[in-house]
């Protein structure tokens, strides 16, 4: 009798295990609370052909975080919240870093207020009247990119991270007055969500355009590989729509003729 009761106390308490499993999966990607964010830095260029400060790389680090409560990627433009307290906390940053709420649903913080990137764990959280939300990254260094010296004018040119442990590819194209002629760089709390989780492209091969060259001189091309954050690094926000991504850019002069 007890060897029989045993095998099904046994299943009983697997199947329990089972549903548990299943309600939080379901909670997980229901919660109406979505965080999306992008934690910047900037590796200091090592060339005296490039200079950063009057472009908006030159704060050295900036974060940008979305807070939204929303079900479907269709309506959270329509749903960012403010008001929330939200704090990068990340040990390079002392532990915590206020970021400012712009009044639209957007927190930010820069460099020149004391934001700090390294390589490391990185926590978003979120403070407001339905509790606290969170999610982390690991912050990957810069890439090593394979970048000529000398370049084509009108010519595209091809970036491939593919061969390095990063999910994705930031490049942005500056020209000598510091203007930007490419960037693939996410803005939007839509283009952020296509950026982490795919438009069906190879997200770590990026392709500038000729246009991006179309004036004979040096140009500096900034590069970062992107990390995601994994469904098991959040805590009580919707898993199917929050991500953060956290990316350093390195810059590369090159001479266009």
């Amino acid at each position: 009798m007890h060897r029989l009761l045993l095998p099904m106390l046994a299943l009983a308490l697997g199947a329990c295990d089972q549903v548990d499993k299943i309600k939080d999966t379901v909670d997980s990607v229901t919660n109406p609370t979505v965080i999306i964010g992008l934690d910047l830095g900037v590796e200091p260029p090592d060339s005296e052909l490039i200079d950063l400060d009057q472009t908006p790389f030159g704060e050295g680090a900036s974060a940008k975080v979305f807070l939204a409560r929303a079900d479907s990627l269709s309506n959270l433009e329509d749903n960012l919240v403010s008001g929330a307290t939200v704090t990068l906390i990340s040990a390079s940053n002392g532990g915590g870093f206020p970021l400012q709420d712009q009044g639209d649903g957007t927190y930010t913080g820069k460099g020149s207020d004391g934001l700090s990137y390294d390589a490391e764990d990185v926590t978003i959280k979120a403070e407001d009247d339905d509790g606290v939300h969170s999610l982390s990254v690991g912050a990957p260094q810069a890439p090593d990119a394979s970048i000529a010296s000398t370049h084509g004018a009108g010519q595209p040119m091809s970036i491939d991270l593919s061969d390095q442990d990063y999910d994705g590819a930031l490049v942005v194209v500056l020209d000598l007055d510091g203007g930007i002629t490419f960037s693939n760089q996410p803005e939007t709390v839509t283009e952020l969500y296509d950026f982490a989780y795919g438009d069906g492209g190879d997200l770590l091969q990026v392709e500038i355009p000729g246009a991006a060259f179309e004036q004979p001189g040096v140009y500096a091309i900034g590069v970062a590989g992107t990390r995601n954050s994994a469904p098991e690094d959040m805590t009580d926000i919707n898993t199917a729509l929050s991500t953060l991504i956290a990316a350093k850019f390195r810059f590369y002069p090159v001479e266009v003729n």
